[in-house]
């Protein structure tokens, strides 16, 4: 099982404030991880995922 991250974890591996991060969760904007004992998880291979859907290519175009 792949380790998942903090909010603080994830905050710093996509260098935003974790208040920023909190605001992207709860308008479910970014992929999470709700377990019970556990709270707010974020797997790191679905964050460079999200990260990636928003490039944009030097012609202006996006790469989906």
């Amino acid at each position: 099982m792949k380790k998942l991250l903090t909010v603080v974890q994830a905050s710093e591996l996509l260098g935003i404030n974790r208040f920023t991060l909190y605001k992207l969760i709860y308008a479910r904007k970014i992929p999470y991880i709700r377990k019970e004992g556990l709270g707010l998880r974020l797997d790191p291979d679905q964050l460079e995922t999200w990260t990636r859907q928003g490039e944009v290519e030097a012609n202006g175009y996006a790469k989906n």
